[in-house]
């Protein structure tokens, strides 16, 4: 890569509905993963703070509910958490 690099990138899996979050290593041109999340947890940002999504949400705003259960896609699949 030239220039500058991502400081956080969030890799989504359709197949599996997992969010894994990676962030830049301040020391090297390489990644660690902050967390690996699914449907029903929260995916949190290690860029910015207080910034976190439902894995939930974005499986429904991303269309991939095939195998979700109804119940999983009801009023809560919005989680955030306050700046």
């Amino acid at each position: 890569m030239i220039g500058r690099r991502m400081p956080e990138y969030w890799l989504i899996d359709p197949q599996a509905h997992t969010v894994t979050v990676l962030v830049l290593s301040g020391q090297a041109d390489d990644y660690w993963e902050h967390g690996e999340f699914t449907v029903g947890q929260t995916a949190d940002s290690a860029a910015l703070p207080g910034f976190a999504l439902g894995v939930r949400a974005l499986v429904v705003i991303l269309g991939i509910t095939d195998s979700i259960r109804p119940y999983e896609t009801h009023a809560s699949i919005w989680n955030h958490t306050a700046v």
